[in-house]
């Protein structure tokens, strides 16, 4: 359970930095308005790259890192993270998912 609570945990922390409007304006338009669906794409690997390194150069309760405590961590831990992001994508918009806060950053579906 700690190493699926510290990829929600990167999951999280890649939301709020790569949700900010400059940012999110910045990835998503970077491939032109033409090409939004590649931007949007662009956005969650952006998020999940960020979450992976979270995760893997994270110290774990026993003192080593993911990588070296759980066989498969480096190959699977990016699939786990984008998992995640696609569900907090498609779920955040619900009025009750998002307890903080009333303008909740737009999310592309």
């Amino acid at each position: 359970m700690e190493y699926f609570s510290d990829v929600l945990e990167g999951a999280t922390a890649a939301v709020e930095r790569f949700s900010r409007s400059d940012a999110l304006a910045d990835i998503v338009t970077g491939t032109g308005w033409d090409r939004i669906f590649v931007g949007t794409e662009n956005w969650i690997s952006s998020m999940a790259n960020y979450t992976t390194r979270h995760v893997l150069e994270k110290e774990t309760s026993d003192g080593r890192l993911w990588w070296e405590r759980l066989a498969g961590a480096t190959t699977q831990t990016k699939y786990h993270a984008y998992t995640v992001l696609e569900s907090i994508r498609l779920e955040r918009p619900r009025p009750d998912y998002r307890l903080r806060g009333e303008n909740p950053p737009v999310f592309l579906t």
